[in-house]
């Protein structure tokens, strides 16, 4: 099965084009002047069949911008690599973002969402394996990011300064977390771990609004690494002062170094 990258920006220039020729239009067209229900999109770009089903508008607020955005399933007729963004610049006000039977996309790519200032909720496919570098950075609305267990890897900077990030969960599917993957993410309280979580290098550091028994039920559920190399799991001063010697060694006992 193939992988797919969101690409929102040359899809959307793939929508522009379509609505052109059923418009027999030539003139530019804004997002904000996007119809609020788009059902096709051309069969190819430059001779390239284009995988998508479709994407879909909604829920303008007064001046026309869209608040909603749609991503409905993909049926790839040939392998495609999309690499551009749908950043700030194109949708500065919108608030969600859904999957809908997009069993093909793998990944979010870099930067995706970044900035996208006004994004409070995002529900990923269970396809997802990989969230870009930056790709949902400075989204200072989001409020919750729910991890299907498809994922494996999250990016450098992938939710930095997410400021009102309240809530993750990390399935024991990561294998990777990029450097400041949540620096920046202040809020964080509602913060879970699956069991068996064998992932280097978890930065939760940027909070310290956690309890004591939330930051013992991570430890709990560290995989054990004995004779194995030792991981790192990085809390942050003032949180490590809420653990007492013994619930530390909850996790040095599976060779875990807790920072």
């Amino acid at each position: 099965m193939a992988e797919y990258e969101i690409i929102p920006k040359a899809i959307l220039d793939a929508i522009e084009e379509s609505i052109k020729r059923k418009r027999g239009e030539t003139a530019p067209i804004s997002p904000s002047q996007m119809p609020l229900a788009i059902d096709t999109i051309p069969s190819s770009v430059d001779g390239t069949d284009v995988p998508v089903g479709g994407i879909y508008f909604t829920k303008p607020d007064s001046n026309g911008n869209p608040t909603e955005c749609y991503i409905i399933g993909y049926a790839p007729n040939a392998e495609y690599t999309w690499t551009s963004q749908i950043g700030y610049s194109y949708f500065p006000y919108l608030k969600k973002v859904s999957f809908v039977n997009c069993l093909k996309i793998a990944s979010i790519g870099t930067s995706a969402f970044q900035s996208c200032a006004s994004l409070t909720a995002v529900n990923f496919p269970n396809s997802i394996a990989s969230i870009g570098t930056s790709a949902f950075q400075s989204c200072a609305s989001l409020t919750a990011v729910n991890f299907p267990n498809s994922i494996t890897s999250i990016g450098t900077y992938a939710f930095q300064y997410c400021a009102s990030l309240t809530a993750v969960n990390f399935p024991n599917s990561i294998a990777s977390i990029g450097a400041d993957a949540f620096y920046g993410c202040t809020s964080l309280t509602d913060v879970t771990i699956e069991s068996g979580f064998n992932c280097n290098g978890l930065n939760l550091s940027a909070s310290t609004q956690y309890t004591t028994e939330t930051i013992v039920s991570w430890l709990e559920s560290l995989a054990d690494r004995t004779g194995q190399a030792t991981f790192k799991l990085t809390v942050g001063k003032t949180n490590l002062n809420k653990l007492t010697a013994e619930q530390k060694a909850i996790a040095t006992n599976k060779n875990w170094t807790l920072a």
